[in-house]
């Protein structure tokens, strides 16, 4: 038998008698969900990914313009996260999303605002670190701490996440209206040969 002829019976397009109508219907039914799953996912997967890519790369450009580096003055040596005249932080250890501070220890710190006000508050320092020391912390306009400006990288990253979980959503989807249809019909089926059992089995039996 020639692979289309295996395609077909594996489907339930073949010649076979003993095929009723209504395992036709599923093999069609098979088809336009084999067809829709051709077509759907990979569109699903390339519009959700540019989509991603679109929204991440706005997202970096409202981040570069609301986000300001700046230097922070350590207050005193890494690991310290208490200093005797510093009130309590103004927020909490710098983030890093990525940037030039991605670990460290939390340690006091003094720094100044995009708009030239002072601000104390705990950021990250490398473990080596001593008091006096500069490091690059990142403030949003009000002078609070906050992440480095998203990266492209990070963007890709996100976009090719999304693309990939939509895919596999659309997918599953797919699927899951397969399987819906597979039991619906079973059901279906099983009904017809309970109707059939109940003309034919008076005939075996004897029994009317």
């Amino acid at each position: 038998m020639s692979l289309a002829g295996r395609t077909l019976r594996r489907i339930g397009l073949d010649r076979n008698p003993l095929r009723r109508t209504i395992d036709r219907v599923e093999a069609w039914i098979t088809i336009v969900i084999m067809v829709a799953f051709a077509l759907i996912v990979p569109a699903t997967t390339w519009l959700t990914g540019r989509a991603a890519y679109g929204a991440g790369v706005h997202t970096e450009q409202v981040e570069r313009a609301h986000r300001y580096r700046t230097q922070a003055v350590l207050l005193a040596d890494a690991g310290s996260d208490s200093v005797v005249d510093a009130p309590p932080p103004h927020q909490g250890a710098a983030p890093a999303r990525t940037g030039n501070t991605t670990t460290g220890v939390r340690t006091p710190a003094r720094w100044t605002s995009p708009d030239g006000g002072a601000h104390r508050g705990s950021v990250l320092a490398d473990e080596r670190a001593r008091a006096g020391q500069w490091v690059p912390v990142w403030t949003d306009a009000d002078g609070d701490l906050a992440d480095p400006p998203q990266q492209r990288v990070q963007t890709v990253v996100n976009a090719i996440a999304a693309a990939i979980l939509a895919g596999v959503g659309a997918a599953c989807l797919a699927g899951a209206v397969r399987l819906l249809v597979r039991r619906t019909l079973d059901a279906r089926r099983m009904a017809q040969w309970e109707a059939a059992w109940w003309q034919f089995e008076p005939r075996w039996t004897g029994r009317s």
